[in-house]
């Protein structure tokens, strides 16, 4: 490292998570691992809290240094001088994390047209289940079905998905679908986690809301099973998204059960850390409402919000 005074302890604190030790930082550096140390300690001391766990096979963030190295990593560039090595590298990708379902098959795909339509922006997808995974492993968005708790964090209902209600006609060519709910217990019901545990499935019609009460001989918990089950299987999948069901509807393989009604909207809401939103990120946001302000596939109302959010940046 050229000259001590042209980097922070944020900088130095972020290039030892990133190479996930403090020798190989402080080679990266071009200085001593006594001079990464120190840095470290004073930032510590500043913050009052402890952001590393030092060990003599590497380092690793705390709790609070993973929150830290999420709120601080994107400016650290900026913080030090990069070397000449660092200037070739091409940017970090962004982090991103989607629900299993949804993410492997709508979120995904927009993020790999978002990422063809702006050239210069790279994302690392990964797929979780369920809103227990936190933000300060490095995570630039998360997306989860259910309210986010786990730390302080932006967040904002994305979207409502719309889930319909599907069979495949040949499974019951010689028995009838059913024409009401009521109709519907005397059925094999799969699908919707909530009405697979609970074994009650709600379902809308305008302001009318019907409850059926049909515990499931299969509990499957994932839309996209659900939906495979029904396509070969003698079964009612319910609360599958209409985005999934569109393509199998069209070529008749899937049938609507109870047109007039429909399994509750799936909410879609975007998580991220506090902070600037990296201009990558509400690009990706932006190409998700388009997506949906243009098809039939969900609602949507957070525009609004993401602009709010890109005034105070």
């Amino acid at each position: 490292m050229k000259e001590p005074g042209l980097w922070t302890e944020k900088s130095v604190f972020c290039r030892v998570v990133r190479e996930g030790s403090i020798a190989r930082a402080a080679k990266s550096l071009e200085t001593e691992e006594e001079t990464v140390s120190a840095a470290l300690s004073r930032l510590e001391s500043a913050l009052g809290e402890r952001l590393l766990v030092r060990a003599a096979r590497g380092s690793r963030p705390t709790a609070a240094g993973w929150n830290a190295y999420s709120l601080w990593r994107r400016a650290s560039d900026d913080l030090f001088r990069l070397t000449d090595e660092d200037r070739r590298m091409p940017a970090a990708p962004l982090r991103v994390a989607y629900p299993s379902t949804t993410g492997a098959s709508l979120l995904a795909p927009l993020t790999a047209a978002c990422a063809a339509a702006h050239p210069a922006l790279r994302f690392d997808v990964e797929l979780t289940q369920g809103s227990f995974h936190p933000l300060w492993n490095g995570l630039d968005l998360r997306i989860v079905h259910g309210r986010y708790t786990l730390e302080p964090c932006r967040q904002m209902r994305l979207a409502r998905i719309r889930r319909v209600l599907v069979a495949s006609p040949l499974q019951f060519a010689e028995r009838a679908l059913p024409r009401t709910p009521d109709e519907l217990r005397a059925f094999d019901v799969v699908g919707d986690r909530d009405g697979t545990e609970t074994g009650a499935f709600r379902l809308l019609r305008g302001e009318e809301v019907a409850t059926v009460t049909a515990p499931p001989r299969v509990r499957l918990r994932n839309h996209l099973a659900a939906m495979r089950a029904a396509l070969t299987a003698p079964v009612v999948a319910a609360a599958v998204p209409l985005y999934l069901a569109a393509p199998h509807l069209a070529s008749g393989e899937l049938v609507r059960v109870l047109p007039e009604w429909e399994s509750p909207s799936l909410p879609l809401r975007a998580v991220l850390p506090l902070g600037n939103i990296p201009p990558g990120i509400r690009a990706l946001l932006h190409h998700f409402l388009s997506h949906f302000e243009e098809t039939d596939e969900a609602e949507t109302d957070a525009r609004s919000t993401l602009q709010s959010w890109e005034s105070e940046s």
